[in-house]
């Protein structure tokens, strides 16, 4: 059965979001391009009528999920009339972000992968840790441009760190102690009282 140009393209949205949440979960290489479709709600055949390539997926997965992102990270931002920076921080390094990988962050999930993958999956990887520099960078209350592009990095490294080990360590009180350290002191980072 031959299908519409919409139904291509709500297909095509529909592979990509979630191989996104598949990449959050299982990192790249937990979860293939069979799973992936499975999940999807599509067969395996269908893939390369999409995509040239498992690396063509990942690419616009990670593009997806950086977009997806900045919305999330822009949405808490604005619904925080006080400090943008605590509320950024205490969701990111949070138990609901901890315990639900597949709607939390790409870059913790994937991370150590990525350097691994073709050169258009670390650009489009480099681009949105980009975005997210600047964009933390911009709600940094004190400083100048590039003392808030410096605490924006070393942010976006910790929160990504901190919630890589949470996740991996076994013993949930450790993993309590490594979000709720990491919050305290990056929050004195941010703000320029470290």
């Amino acid at each position: 059965m031959k299908v519409s140009a919409e139904e291509r393209e709500a297909n095509h949205k529909k592979i990509i979001a979630t191989a996104a949440t598949a990449l959050r979960e299982h990192g790249i290489n937990g979860i293939g391009v069979d799973g992936i479709m499975q999940r999807a709600g599509f067969t395996a055949g269908g893939f390369y009528s999409h995509f040239q390539s498992k690396e063509g997926l990942i690419a616009e997965a990670l593009k997806y999920s950086f977009e997806k992102a900045g919305d999330n990270l822009n949405a808490v931002a604005q619904k925080t009339r006080g400090d943008r920076l605590n509320a950024l921080v205490s969701e990111y390094l949070s138990a609901e972000a901890r315990d639900h990988p597949g709607s939390s962050c790409v870059t913790s999930a994937v991370g150590c992968e990525v350097r691994n993958r073709s050169t258009e999956v670390r650009k489009i990887f480099s681009a949105g840790i980009e975005d997210v520099v600047e964009m933390i960078a911009s709600y940094i209350p004190n400083g100048t441009r590039s003392e808030k592009r410096a605490r924006a990095v070393a942010a976006v490294s910790a929160l990504t760190g901190a919630l890589m080990v949470a996740r991996g360590v076994h013993e949930k009180e450790l993993s309590d102690e490594i979000l709720r350290s990491t919050r305290s002191i990056l929050l004195k980072v941010l703000n320029g009282s470290d």
